[in-house]
Parts: C-alpha cells; sequence; structure tokens
C-alpha cells in the first residue's frame, strides 16, 4: 500500500486504505490491457464523469462505452503508456477526494494515417462506496495542461 494514502487517510481502516490506494493502480492495468469492462467495474454505479471539452458522462455503463471510444481500438486508439501520480487525498465521513496527475501516451489511427499523441493533466476523483461497500469512483473530473491535439480522438 501506498505510504502516501497511509498517511493521509489515517482515520479509516487498513482495509479501507489498502482499497483505495489500488485504484489508481488497477485503472491503469486494465486500461492498459483494453480491458473496459474491469476499468467500469472501478466506478459507482451512479458515477458521473466530467471530461474535458465534452458533456458530463452518467453512470458505469456509459463512462464504460466513452472510455472504450475514447481510447479504445473503437476510437482508433491504441494506449502505448500511462502513468498517475497521486498527490493528495483526503477522507471526509463516507467520501474520499484524490488529487492526482496523469500521463498518457497513444497511437490514434486516422482517416490521414497514424500518429502519436501525449496527453497529460490534473485529475480528482472523488470515490465513494456501492452498495456492497466498496469503495469505487464516483465523480471524476480531469483536465488536460495543453490544447486537445487537433483531429484527435477524444479524451475519455
Amino acid at each position: 500500500m501506498s505510504r502516501h494514502f497511509d498517511s493521509l487517510l489515517a482515520e479509516f481502516s487498513v482495509e479501507d486504505r489498502e482499497e483505495i490506494a489500488s485504484i489508481p493502480e488497477r485503472f491503469v492495468q486494465r486500461a492498459l490491457r483494453a480491458d473496459w469492462d474491469g476499468v467500469a467495474e472501478l466506478y459507482h454505479p451512479a458515477a458521473i464523469q466530467m471530461p474535458p471539452d465534452q458533456a458530463e458522462v452518467e453512470g458505469r455503463e456509459a463512462i464504460r462505452h466513452a472510455l472504450s471510444r475514447t481510447l479504445g481500438a473503437e476510437g482508433g486508439v491504441r494506449l502505448q503508456d500511462f502513468s498517475v501520480s497521486i498527490r493528495e487525498a483526503e477522507g471526509i465521513a463516507d467520501r474520499v477526494y484524490v488529487r492526482a496527475a496523469y500521463h498518457l501516451k497513444m497511437q490514434v489511427t486516422t482517416d490521414d494515417g497514424v500518429r502519436s499523441i501525449d496527453q497529460r493533466g490534473p485529475y480528482i476523483n472523488i470515490l465513494g462506496r456501492d452498495e456492497e461497500g466498496h469503495w469505487r469512483i464516483y465523480r471524476q473530473i480531469y483536465s488536460r495542461d495543453h490544447p486537445p491535439a487537433t483531429g484527435s480522438a477524444p479524451s475519455g
């Protein structure tokens, strides 16, 4: 378990801290395998995702579809590298706020050919428990540190 989560979420149980700390790594691993069903499992059934330059995406299934469309083969995208860096985490009652940054490299196939895109930016995940008591991404807000690449697949 990340010491970062351990010290910042000291009021939570060890099991909760371990589950919370595993979400970013599970997200990255599953996305790199293009396991969009597995990524979707990390979201609360009532999740809302707020991506840059797009309308909100509501619900686990809609988020799964949006991610597979924008970061997967369906959108002509192949993730080559993906990482996250946790900046801070804070727990308040039944919510955990995680501020982090992401960096991904992808190959995008368009009518004009194949090109590489390097994208990075900040994000905030607000975690909440689902009906079974597991921590899930309840709200997700992210941005880019740069303008969108022209003609690229939308970020997901």
